[in-house]
């Protein structure tokens, strides 16, 4: 669901107010940043996948429909450029070890669908995590419950809180590794 200040981002947007992309930007980079440096743990390229995200948004204005808030829209975007990015990653790594004659693991990638395949991967690796990790990942990401709300309501500290969504993170970034 939109909120009201989404709204009006999205009226701006429609009548090409570019104001509107900073508006955006100003609420939401450093969470779509910091989802960014979870998956690559670099900052320079969580940075340029960040603006490359939302170039891309303003880019794509014109052809938005929404059917969930404009954060969790920008976050799931942010999700794709970072596999998108693990994904380039593994390719450069790939045809490095072609060039230096390493025999390498056969990855079946027929008719691969990248939206798809990507929320198939990573919901595959999310069924893997313990409960608590699935609990705690699933509140944040998916019903944007704060840490001290997710503390709160189970009944610990932010700090694990903290930990659970960073072992999951990195169980997601492992797997995606691994699988990608």
């Amino acid at each position: 669901m939109l909120t009201i200040e989404e709204q009006d981002w999205l009226s701006m947007l429609h009548r090409e107010d570019e104001k509107a992309v900073e508006l955006i930007s100003e609420a939401y980079y450093e969470e779509l940043f910091n989802v960014a440096y979870n998956f690559l743990e670099n900052k320079e390229l969580a940075a340029e996948t960040t603006n490359e995200v939302f170039f891309t948004f303003w880019q794509e204005r014109k052809r938005l429909e929404l059917k969930t808030s404009l954060k969790k829209y920008l976050k799931n975007k942010q999700v794709e450029a970072c596999v998108k990015q693990l994904r380039y990653k593994y390719k450069l790594v790939y045809s490095e070890n072609i060039t230096k004659g390493q025999e390498l693991p056969t990855i079946n990638k027929i008719n691969f669908n990248f939206e798809e395949d990507s929320r198939k991967l990573i919901g595959k690796i999310i069924s893997g995590l313990p409960e608590k990790n699935k609990l705690v990942l699933r509140l944040s990401r998916h019903e944007s419950y704060k840490i001290n709300e997710i503390a709160n309501l189970l009944k610990t500290s932010n700090e694990v809180v903290e930990f659970y969504l960073l072992q999951s993170l990195d169980i997601i970034r492992q797997g995606l590794n691994r699988f990608g």
